[in-house]
């Protein structure tokens, strides 16, 4: 079934992560960013000015990728987080149906 926004939640503030929010996410008129997540958490509060500039809402900040995939409101997540994460990551998203 078609939603009108998707629910997004960036995991890895990086480089990266942070290029592809702005230039893919931040651009595509039915995504929404809802949800930041880093190791660093100057990171989150830095990224989260940009959110809320975009969609005038905080977004929900932590450093722990676990707490992103317990919200209920997420449809998908971008993971950019390192090679030794990544995959433990995306398996656990798969596995919570994200």
């Amino acid at each position: 079934m078609k939603k009108d926004i998707y629910n997004f939640a960036v995991i890895g503030l990086g480089h990266r992560g942070v290029g592809l929010m702005k230039s893919v996410l931040f651009t595509l008129p039915d995504v929404k960013v809802i949800a930041l997540c880093d190791n660093f958490e100057e990171r989150t509060k830095q990224y989260a000015v940009d959110v809320k500039d975009k969609y005038g809402e905080d977004p929900f900040i932590t450093c722990n990728f676990e707490d992103i995939l317990k919200l209920k409101n997420i449809d998908a997540v971008l993971i950019s987080t390192s090679w030794e994460d990544h995959i433990k990551v995306a398996c656990r998203a798969m596995e919570e149906g994200v």
